[in-house]
């Protein structure tokens, strides 16, 4: 029943809905100006250090600008990383605490979740009270 009612604000067009749409668009578009200008400013960034470069070849024996583009993409990779390993332990432990674990009865290793087939409301209760 709480599904019906769910489907039904969802397809409901209302003028709150009319609302968020309009700035649902207005957010992403100005996300995308954002980006936009970043990538137009990263690009004269560029331009400019591969200019200075042509000074400046006795830096370490290179062109700056690849020193500049290496630390760059090297920093995003190190953040994604530490964000995906972050990621996955905060899995694992959501993980852990989803276990019908009951303390004093016996650990079975083998257990799934009851499937809505399976069992009823007062069947689970009863599983989880022991």
């Amino acid at each position: 029943m709480a599904i019906d009612q769910q489907k039904y604000t969802v397809t409901c067009g209302d003028a709150s809905d009319l609302k968020l749409k309009v700035k649902l668009k207005e957010l992403r578009n100005n996300w995308v100006l954002m980006f936009a200008m970043i990538n137009i400013l990263w690009t004269i960034l560029i331009s400019t250090l591969a200019d200075m470069g042509k000074l400046l070849e006795g830096v370490f024996g290179s062109n700056p600008t690849g020193f500049a583009v290496l630390f760059v993409y090297g920093s995003v990779l190190v953040i994604q990383f530490l964000a995906m390993v972050i990621h996955r332990i905060s899995t694992f432990l959501h993980f852990l605490g989803t276990i019908p674990y009951i303390c004093g009865k016996a650990y079975h290793s083998s257990w799934v979740f009851p499937t809505k087939s399976e069992s009823t409301d007062e069947q689970s209760e009863t599983q989880y009270r022991g």
